[in-house]
Parts: C-alpha cells; structure tokens; sequence
C-alpha cells in the first residue's frame, strides 16, 4: 500500500503559488500537433525549439485570468519569471496525471514561449492540456484568444540544463 501511496503523491495539481520541481525532456514539437488532432502539414512549430532535459526547481502553477499569451507573458515576468515553455506538457502530464474537477480555474494549463502556426490562417497557437472527463488532453490554443486557466510560471531561471537550445 505505501507504494501505491507513494506513486500518487503529486497525482493533484498543486495549490496556485506553490513551489514545485519539474524534470522536463523535450519531444519533438510534431508529437504534441498530433496527438492535439492536427493533421501533419496542417501547422509549423515557430520555436523556441529545445532537445534535451533541463530541472526547473522552482515551478508554479498560476492564475492571471488573462486570455491571450502576451498578457500571460507580462504577468509571469512581475512575478519574476517566465512562462515554462510548450514542450513540457508532456513531462507535466506525467508529473500530475489527474486534471482536479473541483478547481474550475484548472480546466486548462496553458504553456507559453513556444508557438505553432496554422498554414491555413496564419493563426498562432500555444500548447495546453484539457481536462476531459477527468483526464488531460493535449492541445494547442490560440495564443491570442486562449480561455481562463492556469499557466506554468518558472521562477528559476537557471535551471539545471542538460541539453541544448537551437
């Protein structure tokens, strides 16, 4: 039974403002495209790209209550940090894999510095997860017409890289 418990110890998201690690290896940026239901060709990774592993130490989960990226952007950086970018979803998903259906704010986490381009409008989107059902779906939202939800904020910025940017 401890293991079980232990297993499950960061199954819930954390409160807003609480401090948490992070351990990210960055996948392809098509992976999250597809898995959204976008269709290859369908849209362009804009970047930045990241390939490797870094450890963030100190990750929050936040509510602005802000709908667009660039709002989002301007309110991590007065908290003095930034926002995690979108190639973390999946080591987030994994870190916490049950969405709470009790939090209305947490319906979506949004991730921002990295940006896709739909070929057919030109319209950018950012990487999210969706609470489903009381599962996470990944995503990709417009980045200027996002709905309410939580950001990743990185208040580290040094983490312990072991990677590179390109």
């Amino acid at each position: 039974m401890t293991q079980l418990l232990e297993s499950h110890r960061h199954a819930f998201l954390p409160k807003i403002g609480e401090e948490f690690q992070l351990d990210v290896i960055y996948r392809e940026p098509a992976v999250l495209a597809e898995l959204a239901g976008i269709n290859k060709g369908e849209c362009a990774f804009i970047g930045p790209y990241f390939e490797g592993r870094s450890i963030y130490t100190n990750v929050t989960l936040q509510y602005f209550g802000v709908t667009n990226l660039a709002q989002a952007q301007v309110e991590a950086k007065k908290l003095g940090g930034r926002l995690l970018e979108g190639q973390a979803w999946e080591s987030f998903q994994k870190r916490f894999p049950v969405p709470d259906n009790n939090r209305p704010e947490a319906k979506f986490v949004f991730f921002g510095t990295s940006e896709w381009e739909m070929s057919h409008n030109g319209v950018r989107r950012i990487a999210c997860l969706c609470n489903k059902d009381g599962t996470w779906k990944p995503g990709l939202s417009w980045s200027v017409a996002a709905e309410n939800g939580l950001w990743l904020v990185v208040k580290d910025e040094r983490p312990r890289y072991r990677g590179r940017f390109l």
